[in-house]
């Protein structure tokens, strides 16, 4: 009876360890350059369909479900904060992660724009809690807590070798020595590196103006045309091309088709769209629809 209730407490315990690794095994973690946005984008549709606010503790993820909880944390200053996965992005590779205004001063972030950053998963929706934690949102704490990184150990330093200095030495010269022909015919390699030309700097590329598809262009009538750049099915998409159409002088608008949003430049002359094709080819557009208005 004894060894029987020995063995059943040995099945529980290891069934318990098991469970623990396995759950802290699965919380995601990640680490790459953090950014911040505000202003720009303030009551527009996020990917999740909730209206972006600046003052709350959110995110855009790439992958992470709506409603994620990560942990970011600072690796530069050590600041961290909660914030609520609910919309996609960065739509730069060199970004893992970008975070509200409000995050972003929590972060310490706001003068540098970018951070290294650390991301951990506190809660995934529909797993329920990894840490223990309550499924509900966790604001950040009001003060923040700086915790200094530790300082770098400093490695031994080695003593010189102690090895004994072996010195050559050369037969006298004689007169039909060779070593003096060879001494005559070395090149400095500081003087041959600085008389090599210089290789030829290829010169940029230039951009092509963006293509044009749709309907003809009659340079000499009175019509007027609708260019459309992008279609996109998530509105943080239209904005980001919104914003960089208005950020290169262009007048940009939203249409909604479907399911689709659509960034159009309306109402444009026929003489003035040769112009606009080549800023959109510079831009990273390849192909406009264009249309006529109606």
């Amino acid at each position: 009876m004894k060894r029987n209730l020995i063995l059943i407490i040995l099945i529980v315990g290891i069934s318990l360890t098991l469970t623990a690794q396995t759950v802290e095994s699965g919380i995601f973690r990640q680490e790459g350059i953090a950014a911040w946005y505000g202003a720009e984008f303030e009551g527009k549709p996020t990917a999740s369909g909730e209206l972006f606010n600046s003052s709350l503790y959110t995110a855009a993820h790439p992958t992470l479900p709506f409603g994620t909880i990560l942990r970011v944390t600072n690796m530069q200053n050590m600041y961290a904060v909660n914030v609520r996965v609910n919309d996609r992005g960065p739509f730069v590779s060199t970004r893992i992660i970008d975070v509200s205004r409000a995050a972003a001063e929590a972060l310490d972030m706001i003068s540098t724009s970018l951070a290294f950053v650390s991301i951990e998963e506190v809660v995934s929706p529909g797993l329920g809690p990894v840490t223990g934690i309550s499924q509900t949102f966790i604001p950040p704490p009001t003060t923040f807590v700086h915790i200094p990184p530790l300082a770098p150990v400093e490695s031994p330093i080695q003593a010189p070798s102690q090895a004994p200095l072996v010195v050559y030495s050369l037969p006298p010269e004689s007169e039909d020595s060779t070593i003096s022909t060879i001494e005559a015919n070395l090149i400095d390699p500081i003087t041959a590196m600085t008389n090599m030309p210089a290789a030829p700097t290829p010169a940029p590329a230039q951009p092509q103006p963006a293509r044009l598809t749709g309907a003809d262009i009659e340079g000499s009538s009175d019509k007027l045309y609708r260019l459309q750049v992008a279609s996109f099915s998530v509105p943080r998409n239209a904005v980001d091309t919104f914003v960089r159409l208005s950020e290169a002088g262009l007048s940009p608008n939203y249409e909604r088709h479907e399911n689709y949003y659509r960034v159009v430049l309306a109402n444009v002359r026929a003489q003035d769209i040769s112009v606009i094709a080549q800023i959109l080819g510079n831009l990273g557009y390849e192909e406009v629809v264009v249309r006529v208005e109606h």
